[in-house]
């Protein structure tokens, strides 16, 4: 059992997300799930070349709110705006492919209500990799975003505290020998203190790691300006 698992704490940087990965964040409030993505969004675009960071919110545009203040205004939306965006986002990734340009964005959707959009969500999951964006979700309970199209096409699993369906769904896009008691105790026991599980769908140790939701230090300090039009 012991194999399964590893409780060296991590930070970001040492994990292993390729550029157009999909990933899903889930926890309850106060899990630390904005930290998280917000050391991931800057360890992600100091270590690779994205054009743009698309983010979807009903609270980042909220003055009092500068957690998400080094996206540009202009591409940070609200919930309303999701079903006339994401298809114009994914157009737009479709035409540069078609001229050979390996242009690469990322898509934030951040605790907003996903239960009525699932074909939505099914599309740009299925077809994200296709068209170089990255996913990053973010959810209190996992168990209404993950369709059997989802769980086929995430690759990154950063997990918390959550009630019992919300784990069980997370139990059953996971590997391991852990049964699911033994899973939900050590989701329980591994994040405290912003700490989060790490599962990597892709990687071949399958193991269940921990990682500190803690604000990545950026390298280069000058804001990257997001060449995109829609």
């Amino acid at each position: 059992m012991e194999s399964q698992f590893d409780k060296t704490i991590q930070k970001v940087e040492n994990l292993n997300i390729k550029q157009d990965s999909s990933i899903l964040i889930a926890g309850q409030r106060r899990s630390g799930k904005t930290v998280l993505c917000i050391n991931l969004l800057l360890y992600l675009t100091e270590k690779y070349s994205y054009q743009s960071i698309i983010l979807f919110s009903d609270t980042a545009g909220i003055e009092t709110n500068s957690a998400f203040d080094f996206i540009d205004k202009n591409f940070i939306f609200e919930s309303r705006q999701l079903d006339e965006i994401i298809p114009k986002l994914m157009k737009y990734q479709e035409k540069e492919k078609k001229k050979n340009k390996q242009k690469y964005m990322i898509i934030v959707l951040d605790d907003i209500n996903l239960n009525k959009r699932s074909k939505l969500l099914d599309d740009l999951y299925s077809k994200s990799r296709h068209y170089n964006i990255m996913v990053i979700t973010l959810v209190q309970y996992s168990k209404i975003v993950i369709t059997n199209i989802i769980r086929s096409n995430i690759d990154i699993l950063f997990m918390s505290k959550q009630n019992n369906s919300g784990l069980e769904s997370m139990y059953e896009c996971i590997n391991t020998e852990l049964d699911k008691r033994e899973f939900y105790r050590f989701i329980r026991e591994n994040t405290i203190n912003n700490q989060f599980v790490f599962y990597n769908l892709h990687d071949n140790d399958n193991k269940l790691k921990i990682v500190k939701a803690d604000f990545f230090q950026l390298q280069n300090k000058g804001k990257k300006k997001q060449k995109i039009k829609l």
